[in-house]
């Protein structure tokens, strides 16, 4: 495992993603990463989620992004520039401001967070999963139900085999 956490910005679709697969509580464990969310993010989630995220700030175990850390102008223009949500929006501003990474489950947006960012700095919830399976947080058998549920519960995720969780060793 590494010796360094990464600060990484999650938008609507990966969190509600992995709520969808009761997985919020193992990815928050991650030691390698630590969790933001912005305003617009928690605008785009349904109350129940908002409140267990709220819940999850409160324990320590994610971070809120505030208003005050997201350049308004650069999120505007990102917003007239390529038509992309809110929350998707501040996120990938806020990370060109903070320096931070970006995790999303939406196409565009994680095509235009690789040009803006950097492909390295941009993941999604599968990662996260795998990321757990690593710190063996869970068996890879579990995380690769985990995605089934996040796909049967109507996530637009990639086709991925078992072996996407399973093949690697902890600590790689």
């Amino acid at each position: 495992m590494p010796g360094w956490v990464v600060n990484v910005v999650i938008d609507a679709c990966s969190i509600i993603n992995l709520s969808n697969a009761d997985a919020l509580d193992v990815t928050r464990q991650l030691t390698r990463c630590r969790l933001w969310v912005c305003p617009g993010v928690l605008v785009e989630c349904r109350a129940e989620l908002v409140a267990r995220l709220f819940a999850l700030n409160a324990e320590g175990a994610i971070g809120f992004i505030t208003n005050e850390e997201m350049p308004a102008a650069r999120v505007l223009e990102l917003l007239d520039q390529h038509g992309l949500g809110a929350g998707e929006t501040e996120s990938i501003a806020a990370c060109e401001a903070l320096g931070y990474g970006f995790c999303s489950d939406d196409g565009p947006a994680r095509r235009l967070a690789g040009r803006l960012l950097g492909s390295p700095r941009v993941t999604g919830s599968l990662r996260l999963l795998q990321w757990c399976v690593e710190e063996e947080l869970v068996q890879c058998e579990a995380a690769f139900s985990l995605f089934g549920v996040m796909l049967a519960r109507g996530g637009f995720l990639p086709s991925m085999p078992q072996d996407f969780f399973c093949s690697r060793k902890p600590g790689c």
